[in-house]
């Protein structure tokens, strides 16, 4: 989490500005969510097509950086992760912002975005646009990735348009 313990009183104050706009944006969108204001980190659970989609928000005042993550509700087995992190590269090739990445250790995947604010404040759009990110890349990997794991379809239908039976 961030470390904020001691942190310049402009950088606090132009960090507790973002902190508190994302959370105007997310209140005027009537998203429900928790928030940790001591380490600027919220998040929250977005129903997706197929799952539950855990969203969080952290920022990195020194840094002047926030990040939008989707995270996707289960762990990938440990026999395919060289796989997955395959096609996470190959995944990434088709995202104008932001990219995927999977815990080594975990099998964690999740989608991350950053943006940075120093010196300038972000309006409602482009944390929406952000969010949207989190929304597009969960909704379409999620599923797709979960079954890619456990062998339930090839590399090939992982990258087709549709691979859903009707």
């Amino acid at each position: 989490m961030a470390d904020t313990k001691e942190l310049d009183p402009a950088i606090k104050k132009e960090a507790d500005q973002v902190f508190r706009a994302i959370c105007d944006t997310l209140d005027a969108d009537e998203i429900n969510y928790n928030r940790f204001d001591a380490d600027y980190h919220l998040d929250f659970y977005w129903l997706s097509d197929d799952l539950d989609i855990r969203i969080d928000v952290q920022m990195w005042p020194q840094s002047y950086q926030v990040s939008f993550a989707s995270v996707m509700p289960y762990c990938l087995t440990g026999k395919n992760r060289a796989k997955i992190a395959t096609a996470l590269n190959e995944i990434n090739k088709q995202f104008l912002l932001g990219f995927m990445l999977m815990d080594e250790q975990t099998g964690r995947v999740r989608y991350m975005v950053s943006q940075s604010y120093n010196g300038s404040m972000l309006g409602q759009g482009a944390y929406r646009k952000l969010l949207q990110c989190c929304f597009d890349a969960a909704d379409e990997y999620n599923e797709k990735l979960f079954l890619y794991d456990r062998d339930m379809i090839t590399y090939e239908q992982l990258f087709a348009e549709d691979n859903k039976e009707d």
